[in-house]
Parts: C-alpha cells; sequence; structure tokens
C-alpha cells in the first residue's frame, strides 16, 4: 500500500526537503537533495492573489524569501536507476550580491552525489537521465566537476524533448536571470547530452512504468515524468509548477515561463493528472516535503495538500 498522506503544519523555520523515499509498489521514487534557492516571491509570481504569501507561511522564511528545494528524484524499478534532473551543482550564487541588493536570494547546490551515495549507489550505476529542461538549476551535474568534460554518469542516456535540445543547442543570445549568470546549459553539458541523447516529442514511455510527459511553457520543451508502481503513481513535476501553493492558487503565473500561454495549459495538465486516484505529486523545487497528494478544496483553495509523512 503507498504510505498515508499527513498534513504538514506551517513552520517558523522553513526548510529545503531532506532526502525522503515514496514507495509506489514495486517501484520507488527518492528526493535527492542538492541544495536550495531563495527567492523574493512577489517577482517570481506578480500577479498572486493579494495576502496569499502571509496565508502560507509554510514556503516563506523569516526574511521574507520564498525557499525552493534544489535537487533531482532517483527512480528505481528493479531493473532500472534512473535519475529525473540533476540539480545545480557545486556552486553557489549570491543573488543579492550580485545585483547591489536589487534583487534578494541566492541559489546554493553540491549535495546531490552524498545523497545518491546515502542510497547506496554511485554515479557510474545510473543507466538513464530524465531531464525535464536545461535551465542551470538543473543540469548542474552533467559534467564533472572533478574531470571537466567527462559525464559525471558515465554509463547514462539522456532522454529529454528534442524541442528543448534544439532551442538550447541553437540559442546564440541565451537570457541571463542575473547579469553575468549564464540562463543556458554550457557547451560541456550540451555536448555531454549530445554524447548520449535520447529525445522524444510525445507522450512516451521511454522505460517500463517511467513515462514522460510534455508540460510545454516554463521552456519550450519542458517535459514532467510520470511514474507508476503496482499500489501508486507519481507525476514528477519539473518546472510546470515551483511552489505547492499553486496548486492551492489555480491561475498563479511564473515569471520567467517562455510561454506563459503554454504554461497555464500545462499547469491544468498537472491538476488533471494529480487528481486522477491513487497519484501523487512530487514537486522538486517544494521545500519541507516534495511528497503530497491533492485532497479537497474549498471557497478559497482549488485543492487542498496533505504530504507523505517520512
Amino acid at each position: 500500500m503507498p504510505p498515508s498522506p499527513t498534513p504538514l503544519e506551517p513552520s517558523p523555520r522553513v526548510w529545503s526537503a531532506d532526502l525522503s523515499t515514496l514507495d509506489l509498489g514495486g517501484v520507488s521514487v527518492t528526493f535527492l537533495p542538492d541544495g536550495v534557492h531563495h527567492v523574493e516571491p512577489t517577482k517570481h509570481y506578480p500577479d498572486a492573489p493579494d495576502g496569499v504569501w502571509d496565508e502560507h507561511p509554510e514556503v516563506i522564511n523569516d526574511e521574507g524569501l520564498l525557499v525552493m528545494s534544489i535537487g533531482g528524484f532517483l527512480v528505481r524499478t528493479g531493473t532500472h536507476d534512473v535519475l529525473v534532473d540533476l540539480g545545480f551543482g557545486p556552486r553557489t550564487l549570491d543573488m543579492t550580491a550580485l545585483t547591489d541588493g536589487r534583487i534578494r536570494g541566492d541559489m546554493i547546490g553540491g549535495a546531490m552525489l552524498d545523497s545518491l551515495a546515502q542510497m547506496g549507489l554511485q554515479p557510474a550505476d545510473i543507466d538513464a537521465v530524465v531531464l525535464s529542461h536545461l535551465h542551470l538549476d538543473h543540469v548542474g551535474w552533467l559534467v564533472d566537476p572533478q574531470a571537466p568534460g567527462q559525464p559525471t554518469f558515465p554509463h547514462a542516456h539522456y532522454y529529454l524533448s528534442e524541442t528543448e535540445l534544439e532551442h538550447w543547442v541553437n540559442e546564440t543570445d541565451p537570457v541571463e536571470p542575473v547579469k553575468g549568470v549564464r540562463g543556458a546549459p554550457s557547451t560541456e553539458q550540451l555536448a555531454v547530452i549530445q554524447g548520449a541523447a535520447r529525445t522524444v516529442e510525445e507522450q512516451t514511455e521511454i522505460l517500463p512504468g517511467i513515462v514522460v510527459v510534455p508540460t510545454p511553457g516554463h521552456t519550450r520543451g519542458h517535459v514532467s515524468v510520470l511514474v507508476t508502481g503496482s499500489s501508486a503513481r507519481a507525476l514528477v513535476i519539473g518546472d510546470a509548477l515551483h511552489c505547492p501553493v499553486e496548486l492551492q492558487h489555480h491561475g498563479m503565473t511564473y515569471s520567467h515561463d517562455q510561454d506563459p500561454v503554454a504554461a497555464t495549459a500545462s499547469r491544468e495538465l498537472v491538476h488533471a493528472i494529480l487528481s486522477e486516484h491513487d497519484t501523487y505529486f512530487a514537486g522538486g523545487h517544494f521545500p519541507g516535503r516534495v511528497f503530497g497528494r491533492l485532497t479537497e478544496g474549498d471557497s478559497s483553495h482549488a485543492h487542498g495538500l496533505h504530504y507523505v509523512a517520512d
């Protein structure tokens, strides 16, 4: 049986999610922490409902910043060990310092391989990587930091949208989210992907029980990943949604989506999938806990949320 969901109570201390595992019945999904990202909520969600952040202290830290976990997911099927997204890697960005205080926040990575080791695995054990998209906080461990130009996961194939790969290969002037910080994958990272890429364009079962679901909008070729076991399913959302508040308040838009119209449609698809029987969410940027289910909403919320207790 899948684990019983329990509520996550608001806490004065908001944290990045710890390593945790969801058993789907013969298949497991584990969140592998890499680090944390802090951002100003009103700049990332400019049309959020009035008072929404006061209503949800469980996602805001004492400095008024939205907390986002950074990491990836390990899917273990019994025959395959698969990663979904690769975190930020061993680096730190102090956005407050880089912008002279114009933008408050930071992005910190570096823990993902330690998280993988806690599961008894080394990079050479991974036989596939699914990339939801190619933003910098999802491709951080593509290249081995100890061996420049070489893949961290030497035996892995890389599954991603053909549209996503083509976009970044042909991007000549990538947006810099912060001046001097490249928002696109590096030349080395693209070379690693291209050396072992298996691209998809439609909803596709890439391995038994692992289905890539197109959810474009945040980037042009963004995908989510639906993992199915014998007793339940989990949707690894990627960046189709960044914050659990979006599951409760439909219609919030994210300022860094490449195609806002497509992103809105993809969020509705995510809501629809998560409303189906025995389907859990796996939110890689959600703070505190990343696994849970939708429950019945009320007059102010499209859905309630119940999180899976460790």
